[in-house]
């Protein structure tokens, strides 16, 4: 089970929930980024994962990925869903196009 504020969801299978980690829309020299020219990938924050899927042999095959990891996705994937006014987006496991490494999440 994932608790997010008063609601528990629990993602199945190969589904994960995740939540937009917000980036600035300047550069670091305080330039504008207008949305039509920024990345058509986004970074988010692994806040539930479901069990996996079942491989041919019947077994579990675990996401690989950890609760809390910062990922990269597509822009355009997932389901948004809303809990107590919050966003969040139920996405899957073939949605991941990488995981960010610790060092370079800032």
């Amino acid at each position: 089970k994932n608790i997010l504020s008063n609601v528990t969801l629990r993602p199945i299978g190969d589904h994960l929930i995740v939540a937009p980690v917000i980036e600035s829309e300047t550069t670091p020299s305080g330039i504008y980024i207008p949305e039509t020219v920024r990345t058509p990938t986004m970074k988010v924050i692994v806040v539930g994962m479901g069990p996996g899927l079942p491989n041919k042999k019947g077994f579990i095959k675990p996401i690989p990925v950890n609760m809390y990891d910062v990922i990269l996705v597509g822009s355009l994937v997932g389901t948004e869903v809303k809990v107590d006014g919050e966003s969040f987006l139920i996405i899957r496991e073939d949605d991941i196009i990488a995981v960010i490494d610790p060092e370079e999440k800032s």
